[in-house]
């Protein structure tokens, strides 16, 4: 009977990947978005990838670390997802393809998006840090729809209250508050809205409305 070779029949239980970093990000968005990223464990991933316990580290130093190369990642594919929205649009429609590419990531990737914005990372973040660069870099389309109709300093409100109510109306629909028992809400006829409150007036917006007179004392409407 003919011996057996020992080490063709081990199953070996681990495995060198040829790159555990991009494995572990990979991973780690799947588990992200199916338990949220407070779930997210350097030694769960390992177990997942059949690697060491120890071979995570050498790429990321602790689990925040793999969470903002998570978070940079995520704000570069929104960027990327905000820019494409734009190509072939002429620019008054700019800012209806960005709020609407913004919402239909924010829906697609909901723990992703919580991650982005919802957790303490960004907000950590240094300046000249790939977190906070990304992020940054991924409201520039944003900011220079208005940047190309007013000055600076004003086109940076302007775009900061789009954003607010963009993200506003994405909370809230994720929390289920959006929701009437009288009549149905449609989220797209929201964002329009949005847009339509926020687009600069050259580009369809809605003009500034003029001061309301004030009613004599003792009138009745």
């Amino acid at each position: 009977m003919a011996k057996k070779n020992g080490s063709a029949q081990k199953r070996p239980s681990r495995y060198h990947h040829g790159d555990l970093r991009a494995a572990l990000l990979q991973l780690s968005f799947e588990e992200i978005e199916r338990s949220g990223f407070e779930s997210i464990s350097l030694a769960a991933l390992a177990k997942a990838l059949h690697v060491s316990q120890a071979a995570p580290y050498r790429h990321f130093a602790d689990r925040e670390a793999l969470l903002v190369a998570v978070a940079t990642t995520g704000f570069q594919r929104f960027g990327e997802a905000l820019l494409a929205a734009l190509v072939g649009q002429p620019a008054r429609r700019h800012l209806g393809c960005l709020a609407r590419a913004y919402v239909d990531f924010a829906l697609a990737s909901p723990q992703l998006y919580r991650l982005m914005f919802g957790s303490r990372l960004l907000a950590a973040a240094a300046a000249t840090d790939a977190l906070k660069l990304a992020a940054d870099a991924s409201f520039a389309s944003l900011l220079a729809v208005f940047e190309a109709e007013m000055a600076t300093p004003r086109a940076q409100r302007e775009a900061l209250g789009a954003w607010s109510s963009l993200h506003g109306l994405v909370l809230l629909w994720q929390e289920g508050l959006l929701s009437s028992e009288n009549a149905p809400i449609d989220l797209a006829e929201l964002v329009d809205d949005a847009v339509r409150r926020h687009e600069p007036p050259h580009l369809g917006g809605r003009p500034a409305e003029a001061p309301k007179r004030r009613r004599p004392s003792g009138s009745r409407g």
